[in-house]
């Protein structure tokens, strides 16, 4: 899919953009195409990111606190679980084979990726040494960025189930045959393994090894190539807040001309009072041309841009964010009771945390995403209370069937209690499956929305003139382009502003708007 895209993706940007565009000769196909892939990469990839980030913590929560899920909500997550985090082991069922306990099972979950890597970079790396033999072919020439791709995924997929994995070495729970005899220790995903075994305190040395690669490696790694960018992105921080005030100065004079006042617009404690005023396309194009050098001036483009495509640039650490409150919720709480309250009420704290820091800095581009963000940790604290119910009712029938104990109706007493407790189990996990559920249809319905706003007005105007496709993303500006259009023409665009709004600008025929801001 990597490999496709991105050799679609250039083809279609040879022939729309650069000195050699010629866009009457793109089909009503490729013109599809090209939207297809431009509203993916806008309105549906940050989503599906989020989704799947969800449903990682979802199915990963459970084994880490010990919680008792219901049984239908416990195999839909066991089956989830198999596909967004690339975990292949039920299916290949390979404890039929071999003797496989947890510890085959974390070397596996750790090396396997590991060795991906090794290998995707090792193509890449040589790839690049032989990129003087193959840099007249297109078909070859993307392999790079697309082996480069498939890396981020990888480690996007499997960091959160090998954070869940390494931490999970040292989540043991103790059995007690008898009052007298001392009590024993067995791992919790694999209760055939003695934690006080010689090979587990060796794979508990293994864990705290590879976790300087996994769970602690990959935000040492981004903080490294943010701290390596960071020039690059400071210029292209300031170029954005510098072209902002020159759209916002542009943008309330056009309106103030459209409502037919005659008078001059300035922005107070705006350096562009002093300047010329230049319309939409010449800024439009001054700032393609100067995000282009910035962006040629990167030391890692591929990673900055893929970083950009989902948060703001002035939130481009939030991922470093993210990978903290992963380690935290899923590797450092094993360190408290395993199944306790305590180890429930501080995932709770690190998810209302999480939720207080998207509230707070809205560090995705699109306010959808946002929202979709909020939605997928409040999902995850609904999900942490009902744990801590379940505990509680479980608690509370095993108190009843012992203070029954010695009486008449033993056997009784206890029946009643499970069937309390299966009864609101029950409830609790239809509960669960229609919320998680209703995320997934939460989602589609946002990015409908984006979609929906970011519609054309002349759908012949997409075939036989490129330049003249006018995308509306504010609904509300859909009827004063309506009104405008006869007096201005199809020139007429409306432009992405940097600060989150959009701009109604006549433009002029004989500069046209550039197909990248489009």
């Amino acid at each position: 899919c990597c490999f496709f895209g991105l050799k679609a993706h250039r083809r279609l940007k040879k022939k729309t953009i650069g000195p050699k565009a010629d866009p009457h000769k793109l089909s009503r196909r490729k013109l599809l195409r090209g939207f297809v892939l431009d509203a993916y990469s806008t309105c549906i990839a940050t989503k599906v990111r989020i989704v799947v980030a969800l449903y990682q913590v979802l199915t990963l929560i459970g084994p880490a606190y010990n919680i008792p899920w219901p049984r239908q909500y416990n195999g839909a997550l066991h089956n989830v679980g198999v596909v967004v985090n690339i975990n292949p082991l039920p299916v290949l069922a390979l404890s039929c084979e071999i003797d496989w306990n947890g510890h085959m099972s974390l070397l596996f979950t750790t090396l396997a990726p590991l060795v991906a890597l090794i290998l995707l970079f090792s193509l890449h790396y040589s790839f690049q040494r032989c990129r003087m033999w193959y840099s007249s072919m297109e078909t070859w020439s993307i392999l790079p960025d697309t082996l480069r791709m498939i890396a981020i995924w990888v480690v996007f997929l499997v960091y959160p189930s090998t954070t869940a994995a390494i931490f999970s070495v040292f989540n043991c729970r103790s059995f007690r045959t008898s009052e007298n005899e001392p009590p024993y220790y067995r791992l919790i995903v694999d209760l055939s393994i003695d934690c006080a075994s010689p090979l587990h305190h060796v794979f508990q040395v293994y864990a705290i090894a590879i976790a300087v690669v996994w769970p602690f490696g990959v935000p040492m790694l981004i903080a490294y190539l943010i701290y390596r960018n960071r020039v690059p992105l400071a210029n292209l921080r300031r170029i954005e807040i510098d072209r902002s005030h020159e759209f916002a100065l542009s943008r309330c004079r056009t309106l103030s001309n459209l409502k037919g006042h005659k008078r001059d617009v300035h922005l107070k404690g705006s350096q562009t009072d002093v300047l010329a005023p230049r319309t939409p396309c010449e800024i439009g194009v001054d700032f393609n041309h100067d995000k282009e050098m910035c962006l040629q001036s990167l030391h890692d483009r591929i990673w900055v841009e893929r970083l950009l495509k989902h948060f703001n640039l002035r939130c481009f650490w939030f991922e470093l964010v993210q990978c903290a409150c992963t380690v935290v919720l899923l590797g450092l709480t094993v360190l408290l009771p395993v199944g306790s309250y305590i180890q429930y009420v501080m995932g709770t704290l690190v998810t209302v945390a999480m939720i207080t820091i998207i509230a707070r800095v809205l560090p995705y581009k699109l306010r959808s995403d946002d929202l979709l963000a909020l939605v997928s940790q409040l999902v995850v604290l609904v999900n942490l209370q009902l744990a801590i119910l379940l505990k509680s009712l479980r608690d509370e029938a095993h108190t009843t069937a012992l203070a029954a104990m010695g009486s008449d109706d033993e056997l009784k007493a206890a029946a009643d209690a499970q069937a309390h407790y299966e009864k609101h189990e029950g409830t609790i996990g239809t509960f669960l499956l229609v919320l998680s559920v209703m995320h997934i249809v939460f989602a589609i319905v946002l990015a409908t929305y984006d979609l929906g706003s970011a519609v054309t007005t002349d759908t012949a105007s997409l075939v036989n003139k490129w330049q003249s496709v006018v995308w509306l993303p504010r609904l509300q500006l859909r009827q004063l382009m309506q009104t405008q259009q006869k007096s201005c023409g199809n020139e007429l665009a409306i432009l992405p502003d940097l600060t989150g709004e959009s701009l109604v600008m006549p433009c002029n025929a004989n500069k046209r708007l550039s197909s990248s801001l489009i």
